[in-house]
C-alpha cells in the first residue's frame, strides 16, 4: 500500500490496501499475473497444476538439533545452498536447475522442537555443503524472541524527487 501512496496511484495507505484487496479477491490480479506469464511464452497453467513446474531429483527433510526458537535466518546461506545445488550461476553461460529450492518451515520467533523440519530441501548437486550451510544459517534462542516487522515504512518521497521526471 505504501509504494501505491508514494506512487500517486492513491490518496492513504488504507486506500491502497483496499484497493489491493479488491484486486486480489475480484481475480483482476490473477488475470494480470496470467497476461505477464503469456507475454513472456510461459503457460499459466502453472498457476493451477504444480507438476508442470520443474521437479527436483528428490526431497530431504533437515530437522532441528533442538528445541527452542528460532532466533535468526541468514538469508545469505540460504541462497549461497541455493546456488551450491544449481539455483544461480556464476555467469550468465551457466546453467540453472529449476527444480531445486529450499522451503522454510519455520520463521523468526517460531518456537520448534528438536527433530522437528525446519527446512525442506529441493536436492540438487552438491546435497551436502548445501545441507551444512543450511544448518549454519538458523540459529537458536532458549528463550522467546521478538518477531520481527517484515516491512520497514520508509517514505520515498524526498528520495525519489531528485529523479522524478
Amino acid at each position: 500500500g505504501l509504494a501505491m501512496v508514494n506512487a500517486g496511484r492513491c490518496d492513504t495507505r488504507e486506500a491502497a490496501e483496499a484497493l489491493l484487496r479488491k484486486k486480489l479477491h475480484d481475480g483482476s490480479a490473477m488475470n494480470a499475473f496470467t497476461e505477464l506469464i503469456n507475454a513472456q511464452d510461459g503457460d499459466p497453467e502453472i498457476l493451477t497444476d504444480s507438476s508442470l513446474l520443474p521437479q527436483p531429483e528428490r526431497i530431504s527433510l533437515i530437522p532441528s538439533p533442538q528445541a527452542g526458537y528460532v532466533a535468526d535466518i541468514d538469508p545469505l546461506k540460504i541462497a549461497q545452498a541455493a546456488k551450491l545445488m544449481g539455483a544461480g550461476r556464476n555467469t550468465k553461460e551457466d546453467s540453472l536447475n529449476l527444480g531445486v529450492g529450499v522451503v522454510l518451515h519455520k520463521k523468526v520467533g517460531d518456537a520448534v522442537e528438536e527433530g522437528e523440519t525446519l527446512l525442506e530441501l529441493y536436492v540438487g548437486e552438491n546435497q551436502h555443503e548445501a545441507t551444512e550451510l543450511l544448518r549454519d544459517a538458523i540459529t537458536f534462542s532458549p528463550t522467546p524472541v521478538p518477531i520481527p516487522k517484515l516491512i520497514h515504512e520508509v517514505s520515498l518521497g524526498t528520495s525519489l524527487s531528485g529523479i522524478r521526471a
